[in-house]
């Protein structure tokens, strides 16, 4: 009998409507920013400029969210791309190209590494046992969160939009 093992497990955690947690992230910044592209005048006065500027920033985020070329979201392959190219490499130039592969090939660069010194053992300092509890996500703390999102944008929009002058008429007016 042969079962075949993916190589990769998905393991993570799908605590609404089948969407991970970095989804819902992706997708409530997204939508977060493009709310506030919409409500507040920075992108100017016109609302098709700050709609188009909302759509652009929407459409970024469903990208990242949902799109996976080779089975690996984008992040995952915006890290193995930063890997690789902060890793060393050694280009070896030879006079007769070979047969195969150009006349440039890539070998990993051997690192000198300096002497090892041997740091001394740790001491073992006994801790009490701590029960973990598992990170839990419910979907009503989630639209809570995005409601406060929602609700300080809107406070940002109205602070903007020359509310803080009526503020500050009202707090004179207090102290008087």
């Amino acid at each position: 009998m042969t079962v075949r093992v993916p190589r990769r497990f998905d393991l993570q955690s799908r605590p609404f409507k089948g969407l991970t947690v970095k989804q819902i992230v992706f997708l409530a910044f997204s939508g977060s920013v493009a709310l506030l592209c919409v409500m507040t005048p920075f992108l100017g006065r016109r609302l098709w400029v700050r709609v188009l500027a909302a759509f652009v920033v929407l459409t970024v985020g469903l990208v990242l969210a949902f799109l996976t070329p080779g089975g690996m979201s984008l992040t995952e392959w915006g890290r193995t791309l930063a890997r690789y190219g902060a890793r060393p490499r050694l280009r070896v130039w030879r006079r007769t190209a070979p047969s195969v592969g150009g006349p440039l090939e890539e070998k990993p660069a051997r690192e000198e590494r300096p002497e090892r010194v041997v740091p001394p053992p740790p001491v073992a300092v006994p801790q009490p046992a701590v029960a973990r509890q598992p990170l839990v996500l419910s979907p009503l703390g989630l639209v809570f969160d995005l409601v406060l999102l929602f609700i300080l944008y809107l406070m940002t929009w109205y602070m903007v939009s020359e509310g803080g002058e009526e503020l500050l008429m009202f707090w004179r007016m207090l102290l008087e």
